[in-house]
């Protein structure tokens, strides 16, 4: 074994996937790193109620799941560093994750990084990021008290974020392309939530195109049916559409899906020997907390075993 090597382990991505893998590697007397460029938890963070994780039958939030996720794998002796990773490298026995900040040796890797989020292409849309135009209410949501938001999608991060938003803004009205009715969420039993007079659906529209000055000021609406255009005052825009995985510091070494995903086997190796990809970073049927938890259990297994294999 290498004197050079600090961390047996080094998961990048923070997200349930990464602490369930954190958690299993650390209790497995592994050494490990967890580097996350933002918080921990990740998108769950994003849930006001999760109601089908285990364990949980009055439902729990996102936050304070990914809390509990969090403590456990610091109990675990889990180091968490808060770096951006920009690069790995496969040197045989050796991996070498390069960030920001640091550059680390290790023996294995496990890719946890999610997926980040889709745009809605409309026009004018990249000029307003950051400017009205936002994927992340852990971030914005305070910034619309007393303004009125649109939020995009019928998904369960989308029904989620309007109910978190309605505590904050005036009025909260969200655009789907969808008929009326048919919404995309797979926990039908957060719909209760939305019955409120600040919650607005608007069925079978798309936005058009973005208007401003220096900030998102209002927005195109055109009906997919009609193609009639409406203009809607709004000062905030979430978009919640899905993610593509967010593959990026490996698609030169690792073999991905025609999306774009990291292409694995049931036991989460890659096309590379001793690395991994778990979560929604990894081409699979189905992308829920309780899979990205069994993917990152799986992973830490397989990688105790592999470490085991070279030393």
């Amino acid at each position: 074994m290498s004197d050079s090597v600090a961390y047996e382990v080094i998961i990048i991505g923070g997200g349930a996937a990464g602490l369930s893998a954190g958690i299993y590697c650390g209790r497995s007397g592994l050494s490990t790193l967890i580097l996350e460029e933002n918080f921990v938890g990740g998108v769950a963070n994003s849930s006001y109620h999760i109601g089908n994780y285990p364990g949980f039958p009055q439902g729990v939030s996102g936050i304070e799941l990914m809390e509990r996720f969090y403590q456990q794998a610091c109990e675990a002796q889990v180091k968490v560093k808060f770096e951006t990773v920009n690069k790995i490298y496969d040197k045989s026995d050796i991996k070498i994750v390069e960030t920001n900040n640091s550059v680390y040796e290790t023996y294995g890797i496990i890719i946890a990084l999610g997926g980040k989020p889709k745009q809605i292409g409309a026009i004018n849309e990249d000029m307003f990021i950051g400017k009205g135009i936002s994927f992340c209410t852990t971030c914005d949501a305070t910034e619309t008290k007393n303004k009125n938001v649109i939020v995009v999608g019928t998904g369960d991060t989308a029904i989620d974020q309007s109910i978190y938003l309605s505590q904050f803004c005036n009025r909260v009205l969200i655009i789907s392309l969808n008929p009326i009715g048919e919404f995309d969420c797979s926990d039908k039993e957060k719909l209760r939530f939305i019955k409120s007079d600040k919650i607005e659906i608007l069925w079978n529209k798309e936005i058009y195109s973005f208007q401003g000055d220096v900030h998102l000021s209002k927005v195109i609406v055109k009906d997919v049916n009609t193609n009639v255009l409406n203009e809607i005052t709004c000062e905030y825009c979430f978009e919640f559409i899905g993610f593509s995985p967010n593959s990026h510091i490996c698609k030169e070494i690792l073999e991905l899906d025609n999306q774009g995903a990291i292409v694995t086997n049931d036991l989460m190796e890659t096309s590379h020997r001793g690395i991994y990809a778990i979560g929604d970073v990894r081409s699979k049927a189905l992308k829920q907390l309780t899979t990205a938890t069994s993917d990152g259990a799986i992973a830490a297994f397989m990688i105790r075993k592999y470490i085991n294999s070279i030393s």
